[in-house]
């Protein structure tokens, strides 16, 4: 099923939520149906174009939720909704689709395959290793993230970041997230939706189980708690960028 923007699959959340969520819990067995919403901010595309609609799917039991941005992970990840028994929403961030190989960053620029392959649900990829401060991310928010960890990198000589790309937010992947934290000892979350209830807020609360392998509070860097603007200079104090988690990074860094 696809809704051709996230904002509208809100006039299907009494079927989503509800129905499809509910379904096995029921007791009427496996429901195998994939969601496809094209997610997150665009260009001027306003407060009804630009939904990242995780969190508020995210606390409902019964629901997968993916978050690819490559090629690469949006076909493995669309063959494993689609073979799951349950409902699967599919977040698609439309402001990269007609992105070409040779403008990614080259974490992001991978090869995909013409034969069958699945990547699994609940799986994260470490885009790049570093030893210093753990960087996690998901959907379109992952460009900035490697763009501030280079950033910070080329400014700060010996420092290394290892940024995640967790792929999948229900269920994400703790295991390689905790262990990322546990060999740096810092970490920050962001993610493009506002901050108020993002999902980005909802890792931070599961990494209070990593207290212990903290030097430093973790940060979180979000959107502002206000809808999506038009105007190109609104939509920039809106957006967390990769100056604002950069700027989280060194704080971090010299903490």
């Amino acid at each position: 099923v696809e809704f051709q923007y996230a904002d509208f699959s809100f006039a299907a959340m009494t079927m989503i939520c509800q129905y499809a969520a509910t379904h096995h819990a029921r007791n009427y067995g496996p429901l195998p149906i994939v969601f496809r919403m094209p997610s997150g901010w665009v260009k001027s595309a306003g407060p009804f174009h630009s939904l990242n609609p995780e969190s508020q799917f995210a606390s409902v039991p019964g629901l997968k939720i993916v978050a690819p941005v490559t090629a690469h992970d949006a076909k493995g990840l669309l063959i494993a909704a689609m073979r799951d028994k349950n409902p699967v929403l599919f977040l698609e961030y439309k402001g990269w689709y007609r992105n070409k190989p040779d403008s990614l960053p080259p974490e992001l620029n991978c090869p995909v395959p013409e034969e069958d392959y699945v990547v699994p649900i609940g799986t994260a990829r470490i885009l790049k290793t570093g030893s210093d401060l753990t960087l996690i991310s998901y959907g379109s928010q992952v460009f900035r993230a490697l763009e501030a960890a280079h950033a910070v990198e080329q400014e700060s000589v010996g420092v290394s970041i290892e940024v995640i790309d967790l792929r999948s937010l229900v269920p994400w992947d703790q295991e390689l997230v905790f262990a990322s934290i546990k060999k740096t000892g810092k970490v920050v979350v962001t993610c493009e939706a506002p901050e108020q209830g993002c999902f980005g807020a909802t890792i931070v609360a599961r990494l209070q189980k990593c207290f212990k392998y903290l030097d430093a509070p973790i940060m979180l860097v979000a959107a502002a708690n206000t809808s999506v603007p038009f105007a190109p200079t609104l939509e920039e104090a809106h957006l967390p960028t990769a100056e604002k988690v950069a700027a989280a990074i060194r704080e971090l860094l010299a903490f």
